[in-house]
């Protein structure tokens, strides 16, 4: 009879929880093949059958990138070695693979509230907001049916919402938007404009950045301290005022070294007033130049000239005052020795002199005179007739009373005084007899002699202006009337 051997055997699971002694066989009753034992490997070494191999001709297993084991012959096993990943299993769930840092390992990541995986995408599903675990501070969207506003609430207090017309905090002047100590590095902000308190303070008009108040409304940038306010355009451009600019008073206007501001191409104003009250407005060339008044310069109030020489070059000088004051200031006559005019180039002087108190005149004096001439004159006075009035018709003899003259009379009249001038003369003057001719010598009525007639008795002494008496006979008629 044939001997029948039987080796130990049973199904794969039994094998593999079956470690066997070196060189013993089992039988995999699930695979129907041999396990070759070494006596330390659970389950042993498992032999291929030939349907098994009979297509391949594998050498070698060789573990790639994220892998590890291989072999070269019998069985070989491939292990997963990649962050952990061979250490999963089957979650029996849809999961996101991630690293766990802390863990230092690769797991799943759990789906939490408001999300899910469908297939491939991970999305979220509809929330109304966002909150801590007291629900004090959140985000929150459709508190109200399709409100379409974004609220954020910190510590039970809304603070600032959101809508399509822009971002705005939840109560008016309430609420901070940085801190002095936790700052924004930069905002920046587009074509539109910055308001304070309700007013446009920063706007872009036109490419231009313009600082503006509303009507009635001042605009002060301030510093403090030892702080500046500086206006500076960096570029070629300038720094145009285009209003009126008024200086605070008893505040003034200096360059950077403190001294007087410097004007490139002059000064245009229509008014200049010193900067304190009661007090001089000194206009001053620099070094030896001069203040030049290039127009029509109108004084309205009192004009003082200091300094050792005033010139005026004009064609018509025209004083409206009535009187011109010379040697102001000067103690007494003696002080203003030599005051007068002088006309430059023809040497013409009309000075005062103190020792006889009167004016000097150097050159003949040409002119209308209306009035007393006390004192010497020296030359002819002419003129036509009739334009010399009262005593000055006798100044062209006026030089020779200053010594007496005597006057005499000769003809039919005759008489001697002398006259210089210091008083009226009163001389007697004699007619020589029988030197009046009447008619000739005389005018007015006169009577040589007159002569009576019949009846007619003169009474009568000749002499001019004499009166006659004429006595007549008186006639009777025959019955005894006068008839004369």
């Amino acid at each position: 009879m044939p001997t029948q051997v039987q080796l130990r055997r049973g199904t794969t699971t039994q094998n593999e929880s079956f470690t066997g002694a070196v060189g013993e066989l089992s039988v995999d009753t699930t695979l129907d093949t041999i396990r070759v034992h070494d006596g330390s490997t659970a389950g042993g070494i498992r032999l291929a059958k030939y349907s098994e191999i009979q297509s391949g001709d594998i050498t070698a297993v060789v573990a790639g990138t994220g892998l590890s084991g291989g072999a070269t012959s019998g069985d070989a096993t491939v292990a997963l070695s990649h962050l952990g990943l061979e250490s999963l299993s089957d979650p029996d769930d849809d999961r996101i693979i991630f690293w766990d840092d802390s863990a230092g390992a690769t797991a799943f990541l759990d789906i939490g509230t408001n999300l899910l995986v469908s297939g491939t995408t991970l999305s979220a599903s509809t929330q109304t907001s966002l909150a801590d675990a007291d629900a004090d501070t959140k985000i929150q969207v459709e508190e109200g049916s399709d409100e379409d506003k974004i609220r954020f609430d910190a510590a039970g207090t809304e603070v600032m919402n959101m809508t399509s017309a822009g971002l705005f905090p939840s109560a008016d002047d309430t609420f901070a938007l940085g801190a002095s100590n936790l700052q924004w590095s930069d905002v920046y902000v587009g074509p539109g404009s910055l308001y304070v308190n309700g007013q446009k303070v920063i706007e872009d008009n036109s490419g231009t950045i313009s600082i503006s108040a509303d009507a009635n409304q001042n605009v002060s940038v301030q510093t403090s301290g030892s702080g500046n306010v500086e206006l500076d355009a960096t570029g070629t451009g300038l720094v145009s005022v285009k209003s009126t600019l008024q200086i605070e008073d008893g505040s003034n206007i200096t360059n950077s070294a403190g001294n007087a501001i410097a004007f490139g191409s002059g000064l245009s104003s229509d008014s200049l007033t010193s900067k304190s009250t009661d007090t001089n407005l000194v206009l001053a060339g620099n070094g030896t130049g001069i203040v030049q008044v290039s127009d029509a310069l109108n004084v309205t109030g009192n004009f003082t000239v200091g300094g050792t020489t005033t010139t005026v070059n004009s064609t018509t000088l025209t004083v409206a005052d009535k009187n011109i004051t010379v040697a102001q200031g000067a103690a007494d006559a003696a002080a203003a020795n030599g005051s007068g005019l002088t006309v430059d180039g023809a040497s013409a002087t009309l000075t005062y002199s103190p020792a006889d108190d009167r004016w000097n005149f150097n050159k003949s004096l040409n002119a209308t005179l209306i009035g007393n001439v006390t004192g010497n004159v020296t030359g002819n006075v002419s003129g036509s007739a009739g334009s010399t009035t009262g005593n000055a018709a006798t100044a062209t003899t006026a030089a020779a009373l200053t010594t007496a003259r005597t006057l005499s009379f000769t003809g039919d009249v005759t008489g001697t005084g002398d006259f210089d001038g210091s008083g009226n003369l009163a001389t007697a003057l004699t007619i020589a007899a029988n030197s009046v001719a009447l008619g000739t010598d005389t005018t007015g009525n006169y009577m040589t002699q007159v002569s009576g007639g019949d009846g007619v008795t003169i009474s009568h002494t000749p002499g001019e202006g004499s009166t006659a008496t004429i006595t007549g006979t008186a006639i009777y008629n025959s019955s005894g009337t006068k008839l004369n």
